[in-house]
């Protein structure tokens, strides 16, 4: 009788530890990205309009893997292992964002991320910049004044650098904001 009542607590204890998720993630060493090679059988630095030299050696990004939806005994795990951080669940995804909804914006931090990058490699070895629009929505405030092909040259007397520091020099503005010092 004694050993069945003693049994019952860890049971119990070990269900939970197995199937409960507690409101933390798990933050450690993600994979490392060669940029001057391939990733999914793509080249992830692309050139386009002009000719880049041949590279060798490695220029490698690296990455931070958090994993969500722990169990305590995963948490517990992780924590022990002393090689990832345990951190409330709020601080890698805001309350209300779904797993899906933050690897696309993630997915969307990366890729402005690989273009600032680009911006400043060229920057760098002098290439001028010219911002072109390439895309409007219908029904934008834009479309009543812009084109695909037209020319950013500057917004709100600020010249426009890159397309990456568009968003930050209309980001003052406001959404909807009708703006006449946008010049194309």
């Amino acid at each position: 009788m004694t050993l069945i009542v003693a049994l019952v607590p860890i049971v119990a204890f070990g269900f939970v530890g197995a199937n409960v998720t507690v409101p933390y993630a798990a933050t450690g060493p993600g994979p490392t990205i060669n940029a001057l090679g391939e990733l999914d059988g793509r080249s992830v630095i692309e050139l386009e309009g002009i000719e880049g030299d041949v590279t060798s050696g490695n220029f490698n990004l690296t990455t931070v893997a958090v994993r969500a939806e722990l169990s305590l005994f995963d948490a517990l795990g992780f924590w022990f292992s002393g090689r990832d951080g345990i951190v409330p669940i709020d601080e890698v995804r805001p309350p209300g964002r779904s797993n899906d909804e933050m690897r696309e914006i993630n997915r969307q931090e990366f890729e402005r991320s690989e273009l600032s990058a680009e911006v400043a490699a060229l920057r760098y070895l002098d290439y001028p910049f010219v911002v072109t629009v390439n895309d409007l929505t219908d029904g934008s405030p834009s479309a009543s004044f812009l084109k695909p092909g037209d020319i950013l040259t500057t917004i709100n007397g600020d010249p426009v650098a890159s397309a990456v520091d568009v968003p930050d020099q209309l980001a003052d503005f406001g959404l909807g904001t009708r703006h006449h010092r946008l010049y194309a």
